[in-house]
């Protein structure tokens, strides 16, 4: 699951930067939605431009329930091709959502106590995780999840399905790569309580 993640604002980041550019042709300045990113939250997801081009757009996480406010923050990587909520998105609207990390909880023990601890997942030697996504016509936006990896299992058993930088524009355009991406496992990566 991935119940949280972040996006956050640096000036060093190029790739903060040119995403950020992308935000502010479409929208303006300063419009680009940016800290922690809860469910619902208004969010900046990567998709299909012109020209075979990756382009920017400010989405709602969360697709709309079967109940009245809930929302469906998450796809399973295993079923994302085959529930009808989502099996239009995969084989139409598959976006990135960028982040500079994601969040995940884990209950530990401490002097006796159980309690929960706050991690926040990064790749090693990046400052992006770039994660599967879907987005619907409502402009919604979901994460594709898929079972944790060696490096994620002690804290969740699920992780999001990230995607690795060179290979964002085959997931937003190349059917037949994102289908069996579904399939791939995770890289590794690496965490600190927060």
């Amino acid at each position: 699951m991935c119940g949280r993640y972040a996006f956050f604002s640096d000036e060093e980041n190029i790739e903060i930067r040119r995403i950020a550019e992308l935000v502010d042709k479409k929208y303006g300045r300063a419009s680009m939605p940016a800290g922690e990113i809860f469910p619902t939250d208004k969010a900046v997801v990567l998709l299909s431009g012109a020209n075979n081009s990756i382009d920017a757009a400010i989405m709602n996480w969360g697709y709309e329930g079967f109940k009245q406010n809930v929302s469906i923050i998450n796809a399973r990587a295993e079923t994302a091709d085959s529930i009808n909520m989502f099996a239009k998105s995969m084989e139409l609207y598959r976006c990135i959502v960028p982040s500079t990390g994601f969040y995940e909880w884990a209950k530990e023990e401490k002097d006796g106590a159980s309690v929960k601890s706050k991690y926040l997942f990064n790749l090693q030697g990046q400052n992006m995780v770039y994660m599967a996504g879907l987005y619907n016509a409502d402009k919604k936006f979901t994460i594709i999840t898929t079972k944790a990896n060696e490096s994620m299992e002690k804290i969740h058993n699920r992780m999001p399905l990230i995607i690795e930088k060179k290979n964002l524009k085959d997931w937003i355009f190349d059917r037949e790569f994102a289908y069996r991406y579904l399939k791939e496992t995770p890289p590794h990566i690496i965490y600190r309580a927060v």
